[in-house]
């Protein structure tokens, strides 16, 4: 097998480095949703997690196409549990930017009302899809990233249709499938998603970036 290129998420940190001062942000620590370094803790840490996965992932799939070269037979559950790393990825993926984007309204009010909020108005990539302005539009130039890991997590989640490509593989490199229904009503159209996961991954790691940025740059928070 020849080496593999992982498509990695290292905005936040290095992957398998030591963690240190300079993987962390300086945060409120006494905000009436908690310590918000433990927030970014988590996150830091949920995404060295999710490099493990697309490792394991990326791992298992040239394997198998290792192995199909001199073998016909196949079981079947082996698409399948690669499918199932697939939507196991975009879970953690939608639930890391549902946490960032909370993180940044909470910063944001926080500067902006010098008191803490009472609710987290936008507190999700679906919330801030319907306001865009949530982040003086700083991060929308990551709309599209944003609404395709929406879809693509909701349709695994909640599209009863998704099923439908239950045996779906990519030939050369990993590709995401997914069929959505909106709210499985038929009145909706399906949707047919095939995306180059290394593609989604790394546009998902320039988010990851220019969030960080953007905290560090409007909150004057240490690297």
């Amino acid at each position: 097998m020849n080496k593999i290129d992982y498509p990695i998420i290292e905005s936040l940190k290095k992957h398998k480095s030591i963690l240190n001062a300079s993987d962390f942000l300086k945060l409120p620590a006494n905000s009436v949703f908690g310590n918000l370094n433990l927030s970014y803790h988590e996150i830091v840490i949920r995404v060295e997690c999710i490099n493990d996965l697309i490792i394991k992932l990326y791992n298992d799939f040239y394997n198998l196409k290792d192995y199909l070269k001199s073998n016909s037979m196949l079981n079947p559950t082996t698409v399948y549990e690669q499918k199932m790393q697939t939507e196991q990825i975009f879970y953690w993926l939608r639930k890391t930017a549902d946490e960032l984007i909370s993180l940044t309204w909470l910063l944001d009010f926080i500067k902006k009302e010098n008191k803490n909020p009472s609710k987290l108005k936008v507190s999700s990539i679906g919330e801030f899809l319907h306001n865009e302005n949530a982040f003086n539009q700083e991060l929308n130039s990551h709309i599209k990233t944003l609404r395709t890991i929406n879809e693509i997590s909701n349709g695994f989640k909640h599209s009863f249709i998704n099923s439908q490509i239950h045996s779906y593989q990519g030939s050369e490199y990993p590709v995401v499938f997914a069929y959505t229904l909106n709210y499985n009503d038929l009145k909706n159209k399906p949707k047919f998603h095939t995306l180059e996961l290394k593609i989604v991954l790394n546009d998902y790691a320039i988010f990851l970036k220019d969030i960080k940025e953007y905290i560090i740059l409007n909150h004057n928070m240490e690297k």
